[in-house]
C-alpha cells in the first residue's frame, strides 16, 4: 500500500528521463537522473519510517495473527521494509534503461529473477523449519542482487549516472508536481479495485472474492505480457514529442494500440473456448463465475487497452492536471454505479459490466482532453485506430 506513493513517482521518472533524452540535452539528463534520486531516496526513507512505525504497531496491537506466528509475522514485516526500499531506490536505473531502450538488459535481469524464485521455491519443499521467515527473507536478498545489477550495469554504461547529486530546485518542483497530479489517477485506481472486493464481499460473500481473485490473477497476466510490449514503445513516444515529430509520435500511439489490443483480444479469444478446461486442470474447486467473470475481466482489458498510448502522450507535454481531474472523476464513477446495481439484485457480474461502460466513457473523455493537446484530430484517431479495431473484433466474433 505505501508502494502506491513510489507508482506515481516512477511514471514522473521515465517521462522526464525520455523528454530529455528527446531535446539530448546531456546536461539537463544528468540533472533530470539525480532529481529523481534524491525523490526516490526520500520516498523511501518515508515508507520505511512508515512500515517500521505503524506496520509495526498495526501488525502486533490489531492484525488478527495465529498463535506463535507472530515472530514470525514480525520477521516478514521487517523483510518487507527493506525490499520496499530496494525496489523504491531502484526506480530511477529501471527507468533510465528503459529510457535508454537497453531491452535486452532488462530482460536478461527479469530472466534471472524469475529464475532464481523459481529455484527458491523447491529449496523451500525442502526445507524443515519455519519457511514463511525463510521465504520472505529469500525475497528480500533477490531484491538486493536486482538492485546491485541495476546499479552496476547503470553506472558502467551510462555517464549521467556518475554525476554527483545535488539539487536542482526546478526540476525538483516540476517532477513532484507532475507526480503529485498522477496521483490521482493511481488513486481511482485503487479505490476501483480495492472497492469493488469490498461491495462484492457484502453483497456475495468469500466465495465471490475468490472467484474475483482468480480473475485478477489472469488479468494480471495478460496485462503484463501486454505491458512488456508497451515499455518498448511508450519512450519513443515522449521522445518523439520533444524532439518535435508530431507525426511518428501519431504513429507509434496507432501501432501501440492495436498491437496490444491484437494481443490482448487474441488471448481473450482462445481463453473464451478454453477457459473451462483450464479451470478445471488449474484448480480442484472453481469458484462459482470464475469463468464469467475472466471472460469480463479480458474484456475490460481489450477496451481499456486504448488509454495508455494517448496517456504517454499526455505525459509527454507536461500538461497532465486537466487530464487527470477528468479521467480520475469518470473512473471514481465506477464504484457507486456497481453497488447500485448490486444494491438492485443484479448478478455478481454486474460490476465488470460497470466497470466497462465506464471504461469506454473514460476513453471518451481522454481523447475529448489529450486530442487536442497532441494536435491529433479525432476523425484521424477514428478512422486510424478504431475503425480497425472495431473489424477485427466483428471478424473475430463472427470466426
Amino acid at each position: 500500500m505505501f508502494l502506491f506513493l513510489n507508482g506515481s513517482m516512477s511514471v514522473a521518472t521515465s517521462r522526464f528521463i525520455s523528454y530529455e533524452m528527446g531535446h539530448n540535452n546531456k546536461e539537463r539528463l544528468a540533472a533530470t537522473y539525480n532529481q529523481a534520486r534524491l525523490i526516490h531516496w526520500c520516498i523511501a526513507a518515508v515508507v520505511f519510517l512508515l512500515i517500521e512505525t505503524i506496520g509495526l504497531w498495526f501488525l502486533n496491537n490489531n492484525m488478527n495473527i495465529p498463535d506463535g506466528r507472530m515472530d514470525a509475522a514480525n520477521w516478514v514485516l521487517h523483510t518487507v521494509a527493506i525490499t520496499s526500499v530496494l525496489n523504491i531506490i531502484a526506480t530511477p536505473d529501471i527507468s533510465l534503461v528503459i529510457s535508454h531502450e537497453k531491452m535486452s538488459s532488462f530482460a536478461y535481469i527479469s530472466i534471472f529473477d524469475a529464475t532464481i524464485r523459481f529455484l527458491f521455491t523447491y529449496f523451500l519443499l525442502s526445507y524443515n523449519h519455519d519457511r514463511l521467515i525463510l521465504y520472505a527473507i529469500l525475497m528480500m536478498l533477490i531484491q538486493v542482487a536486482d538492485r546491485l545489477f541495476y546499479l552496476i550495469y547503470c553506472h558502467r554504461n551510462f555517464k549521467e549516472c556518475r554525476t554527483r547529486v545535488k539539487l536542482h530546485p526546478e526540476i525538483f518542483k516540476s517532477m513532484l508536481s507532475f507526480a503529485g497530479w498522477n496521483i490521482m489517477g493511481n488513486l481511482a485506481l485503487i479505490i476501483i479495485d480495492q472497492g469493488i472486493n469490498i461491495v462484492l464481499n457484502i453483497f456475495y460473500g468469500t466465495i465471490v472474492n475468490a472467484a474475483r481473485g482468480i480473475a485478477m490473477q489472469i488479468s494480471n497476466y495478460s496485462n503484463a505480457f501486454v505491458t512488456n510490449v508497451r515499455m518498448a514503445i511508450n519512450p519513443q513516444i515522449t521522445k518523439s514529442y520533444a524532439s518535435g515529430d508530431i507525426n511518428f509520435m501519431v504513429k507509434l500511439i496507432k501501432y501501440s494500440s492495436l498491437s496490444c489490443y491484437y494481443l490482448l483480444l487474441l488471448i481473450a479469444a482462445v481463453l473464451y473456448w478454453v477457459i473451462d478446461y483450464v479451470l478445471k486442470i488449474w484448480l480442484i474447486e472453481v469458484p462459482e463465475h470464475t469463468s464469467i467473470f475472466i471472460n469480463l475481466t479480458l474484456l475490460y482489458l481489450i477496451v481499456n487497452s486504448f488509454g495508455n498510448p494517448v496517456i504517454i502522450g499526455i505525459h509527454a507535454t507536461g500538461h497532465i492536471r486537466k487530464f487527470q481531474i477528468v479521467e480520475g472523476s469518470i473512473m471514481l464513477l465506477t464504484l457507486p454505479l456497481a453497488y447500485i446495481l448490486l444494491k438492485c439484485d443484479y448478478p455478481p457480474y454486474c460490476v465488470y459490466v460497470a466497470q466497462i461502460a465506464i471504461a469506454i466513457a473514460t476513453q471518451a473523455g481522454r481523447l475529448y482532453v489529450i486530442l487536442p493537446e497532441l494536435r491529433i484530430r479525432f476523425r484521424t484517431y477514428l478512422t486510424q485506430i478504431i475503425v480497425p479495431a472495431i473489424k477485427v473484433a466483428a471478424t473475430t466474433i463472427a470466426a
